[in-house]
């Protein structure tokens, strides 16, 4: 399983199998391809971000930094980018105990709706402040928030949890 960090290029997933060498940044971060850049010179594949730093470093003669070779061209791998975006992810929030496991591209969805990471941290509905994990807002809702909605036992009076304690 590769886990990759950005500062350097490649990805910051955790992917849920072995990732295919072809879709490894083989000329810099050796970690997952960022917005793969295929070298036309050499064939090999580098992140867009390594790639921008190795041009940033290299003064007014740009060499291939697989190869060497003097004015290179480099282009977009669309079919790499393609094959990276369907390989298997786990959840960003699986260390706090998210199982789910999907393709890039289904993540944003994963992590966005009502019915998906339940261990994504939201902040309280009924704006208290409170921030919770997803999961745990029904409760909070219904039994912990300070303003919840309740009825005083005494007098019947609709009021929030915290106005009527008061």
């Amino acid at each position: 399983m590769a886990v990759a960090n950005v500062t350097d290029g490649g990805c910051t997933f955790r992917f849920a199998d072995r990732v295919p060498e072809r879709c490894i940044c083989s000329v810099a971060c050796h970690k997952v391809l960022r917005n793969a850049r295929l070298l036309v010179c050499c064939g090999n594949h580098i992140c867009e971000t390594c790639l921008n730093h190795w041009l940033r470093t290299q003064g007014k003669l740009k060499k291939c930094p697989n190869c060497r070779r003097e004015k290179f061209t480099h282009v977009e791998d669309l079919s790499i980018r393609r094959e990276i975006s369907n390989l298997k992810i786990r959840c960003t929030n699986g260390e706090e105990g998210c199982t789910w496991v999907g393709t890039m591209s289904k993540l944003k969805t994963h992590l966005a709706t009502e019915n998906g990471c339940g261990f994504i941290e939201v902040h309280c509905t009924n704006k208290c402040k409170k921030q919770l994990k997803r999961q745990d807002l029904t409760d909070h809702l219904a039994q912990h928030c300070p303003l919840r909605q309740c009825k005083c036992q005494h007098c019947g009076k609709e009021d929030t949890y915290q106005t009527i304690t008061e």
